[in-house]
């Protein structure tokens, strides 16, 4: 089976152990598979993250600042790259946050 990452950025104050946004980085596993029009299953994977995190970074911004999530997504690509991390998609929302797939570069 192929490696799968994914970077969150959580800005939900209630997830945050501080003031400020943060980055982690977490290894996933496939916990099924994407089901087509018709119901049946493909090929493609659907991931969950789990254990602990292998990467860990506090932004500068503000989880309590109303647009600051753009700025800590720029924060967390600049804090990937210096862990050797690089963006391997496009940003998700979700309930906390935001999420991309990454890989080691």
């Amino acid at each position: 089976m192929s490696e799968h990452y994914t970077a969150w950025v959580t800005n939900d104050t209630s997830c945050l152990e501080g003031e400020f946004i943060d980055l982690v980085v977490l290894a996933d596993d496939i916990c099924g598979y994407e089901t087509d029009q018709n119901g049946l299953e493909t090929d493609t994977p659907v991931w969950t993250s789990v254990g602990d995190p292998l990467m860990r970074a506090e932004t500068t911004v503000s989880a309590r600042e109303e647009s600051g999530a753009d700025t800590a997504m720029a924060q967390a690509i600049d804090l990937l790259a210096a862990a050797g991390w690089e963006k391997a998609g496009d940003w998700q929302a979700v309930t906390t946050g935001y999420t991309v797939a990454v890989q080691r570069s």
